[in-house]
């Protein structure tokens, strides 16, 4: 379920007791996130072991395997009319969740593709083997 629906009582009282809505949506966001980190985590780690090298033929099947898991990582949180729309070149990945009416839309784009390997960065060796036995969170997605 997106935040918005989640959590209406912080969208809808900006003004109360100070702090603002920036300051609540953030500490609203970042409970949330602590309360499931290790799922989404997991999540995570399972998106960017998907080697979406954008500019390597050879990964075609990949880009497709990458859309995939975009398009059902937004319906398993609520989102709705969720396509993977075919291009001449990769597919782009769409959704709304149209049900809060009143309040600003919001856009929401980036790449789901990955940047190739590097001199400095180990990339594909790093998202497929261990990635975060003790190394910080690394990885190289576009956007």
């Amino acid at each position: 379920m997106p935040l918005s629906a989640g959590t209406g009582s912080i969208l809808n009282d900006r003004d109360r007791k100070g702090g603002g809505y920036n300051s609540r949506m953030s500490q609203a966001t970042d409970r949330y996130v602590q309360q499931n980190k290790d799922r989404l985590l997991e999540e995570l780690k399972q998106f960017i072991r998907i080697p979406s090298i954008s500019t390597l033929p050879e990964n075609k099947e990949d880009i497709e395997r990458a859309a995939r898991f975009v398009a059902d990582s937004l319906k398993a949180v609520g989102m709705e009319n969720i396509e993977v729309i075919r291009t001449q070149g990769h597919p782009l990945v769409y959704a709304d969740w149209l049900h809060a009416p009143g309040k600003p839309t919001v856009l929401c784009y980036g790449h789901y593709d990955v940047n190739p390997p590097t001199r400095w960065s180990s990339g594909r060796a790093l998202r497929l083997s261990r990635p975060f036995a003790t190394e910080p969170l690394c990885a190289r997605r576009g956007g």
